[in-house]
């Protein structure tokens, strides 16, 4: 029967004109993650309202990691959920590469696509550490804004080198695309400015003042394609990570810089050390014995053998005394005639 209605149907050209074509759902597919924050997960719990009228839980997941967070929320707006995901999540771990949800106008907005472009701190290297403290607490490079600016995910170091305090070392950068239009930005640690080069001028204005009058670069190099700089005057607060943006091609190297002592003070300290090595030192004094000191010696332990011997002598004694008092009244009164 169902392939007569099925028959009957198909030439009916009213019935086609008034059927729609159901619309097809995309396929399901397996989402691969490999490191944390590279997709978050974010959709609303709706509950029963509590007390306060509040029924919406906005829960926040990272694929990888499974880590979740789950916050109640007043509503489902655009802008509580860009409030609550920056200040309950970004803060913390960091920006993700990828937002995912069910594409509801909350999580589709141009408020949510823009929130993530504010700064993110905790991402300074401690001078006695060597490291952030984003690093120490999540073992792990955290992604900035600026990272998701440039569409860059976050990578490992491209090169290392080591340079000496007080020193100078040079950061390698290049293209293989270069253009005279070619904007390349260089980074400490991801947020201070180091040096800027926009369309082949080099530019300071917003250079952080650490680095002031100590960055150089080589603009006869930029046609080929050779954005490195040489960082003078090195100090200990320049260790860390240096990356370089180049803004046209998204390419970006990090450079981890790493400072070490310079070999003059450090012959400087070993000469130190071999000079105090070599200083005199007093021989340490000895108590002289004098023969005085051997007979004064010869006569207390004389004094002390005669009183030990006296003494076990007079124990001796005594204990003979004991035991003849006990038993001669018994053996005098055996030793009697008895008189009848």
């Amino acid at each position: 029967m169902a392939l007569d209605v099925e028959r009957k149907v198909k030439p009916c050209g009213r019935c086609i004109r008034r059927k729609a074509l159901p619309e097809r759902a995309a396929p399901l597919v397996d989402i691969n993650t490999t490191k944390p924050l590279e997709l978050l997960c974010m959709d609303f719990l709706s509950l029963e309202p509590d007390k306060s009228g509040t029924k919406d839980i906005l829960v926040i997941t990272d694929h990888f990691t499974k880590f979740a967070v789950a916050m109640p929320t007043p509503n489902q707006k655009a802008h509580t959920v860009a409030k609550c995901l920056w200040e309950n999540f970004m803060v913390h771990y960091g920006t993700p590469e990828k937002l995912h949800s069910d594409e509801g106008p909350d999580f589709e907005s141009y408020t949510i696509k823009e929130k993530p472009h504010t700064t993110l701190g905790a991402t300074t290297r401690n001078e006695v550490t060597g490291f952030t403290s984003y690093e120490l607490m999540f073992r792990r490079q955290p992604r900035l804004p600026v990272d998701l600016a440039f569409g860059l995910p976050v990578q490992g170091v491209s090169l290392q080198v080591t340079g000496d305090l007080g020193g100078s070392v040079l950061l390698a950068c290049s293209s293989a695309e270069p253009d005279q239009d070619t904007e390349v930005h260089w980074r400490q640690n991801g947020n201070k400015n180091v040096f800027d080069i926009i369309k082949g001028t080099e530019s300071v204005e917003q250079q952080d003042p650490r680095y002031k009058n100590r960055v150089e670069s080589f603009p006869e190099e930029y046609v080929r394609g050779n954005f490195s700089i040489k960082l003078n005057k090195l100090q200990v607060i320049d260790a860390g990570r240096y990356t370089c943006f180049i803004s046209h091609s998204s390419e970006h190297k990090t450079v981890e810089l790493i400072i070490k002592e310079s070999t003059a003070e450090n012959g400087t300290k070993s000469a130190a050390t071999d000079n105090v090595t070599k200083l005199p030192t007093e021989e340490p004094k000895t108590d002289v014995v004098t023969p005085l000191t051997l007979i004064w010696v010869s006569i207390i332990v004389v004094l002390l053998v005669m009183l030990i011997a006296g003494c076990i002598a007079i124990i001796i004694g005594y204990r003979k005394k004991i035991q003849s008092a006990l038993f001669s009244p018994v053996m005098t009164e055996d030793k009697e005639p008895r008189q009848i």
